[in-house]
């Protein structure tokens, strides 16, 4: 078992949940095997277990309900954006594999990837798209995210794979805000039949992980390989399942606690 150091959220999940601990290796080795000559690709280990520490106490691990970076750590293994970013800063294919603004810039087109389900093996498709926003953006839902969203003014389905965002206005962060976690999409159908309280100990996603167990007060907070995310992020080094079997993230508070 080994303990990572608090790291910022898209460099640490970029480590553990999409590249995983094998491809680190594999990133260290691979300039040696070219200054060496050799053609041949380091072999990536599947399994193993990692601990992350929070220094801050999860309260909901709902994206909606998500208000600091200690839950956006935990959601990056467990839920995905429509949008992801690299580490160049450019916008890359995330659920949607493709978009494109219209010719006023008031409406957002996005074509989704097909064959993704949630964790739990319920199907993913532009519907799920819209409940998921409807969801974040309904002040009954009081998300401390939709103030980075409110410029959408509704979700369409325009097919089974494509959505589309209508905006009340120009708004240049969109993508941006698109790409963060907590506007992440999650299973509605779920958080309806599960409820509130469970659903922000459990939410549903389509991660690389899905929440296994939560122990009392969010002490430990323990995520699984999600067997079904068998794809991934051209952002990502890893284009198909997590090369980790779980991560444990820890609510450490006191750098003297060991």
């Amino acid at each position: 078992m080994k303990t990572a150091s608090r790291l910022g959220f898209r460099t640490r999940m970029a480590l553990c949940s999409l590249l995983g601990l094998g491809t680190l290796v594999a990133a260290l080795s691979a300039p040696i095997a070219q200054a060496r000559g050799t053609a041949r690709t380091p072999a990536i280990a599947m399994g193993g277990s990692i601990s992350i520490r929070e220094q801050a106490e999860p309260h909901c691990l709902d994206p909606h309900k998500s208000a600091i970076t200690t839950e956006t750590d935990i959601l990056s293994s467990a839920i995905d954006p429509v949008i992801a970013v690299d580490a160049a800063g450019h916008f890359q294919p995330d659920l949607a594999t493709s978009w494109a603004f219209s010719s006023d810039g008031l409406q957002l087109t996005l074509h989704l990837r097909h064959g993704v389900e949630f964790s739990n093996g319920d199907p993913f498709d532009a519907s799920s798209v819209k409940a998921s926003f409807d969801e974040l953006l309904n002040p009954a839902t009081a998300s401390p995210t939709a103030g980075l969203l409110s410029s959408i003014k509704q979700t369409q389905v325009v097919d089974k794979y494509t959505v589309r965002f209508v905006l009340k206005q120009h708004y240049r962060p969109l993508l941006t805000n698109l790409a963060n976690y907590d506007a992440g999409v999650i299973d509605v159908k779920a958080l309806k039949q599960q409820g509130q309280d469970k659903f922000c100990q459990y939410p549903i996603g389509t991660g690389p992980f899905k929440i296994q167990n939560v122990a009392p007060g969010f002490s430990t907070v323990t995520v699984v390989r999600n067997p079904l995310h068998t794809w991934g992020t051209p952002a990502a080094h890893n284009q198909g399942l997590s090369y980790l079997n779980q991560i444990v993230f820890k609510t450490i508070i006191s750098d003297a606690t060991s």
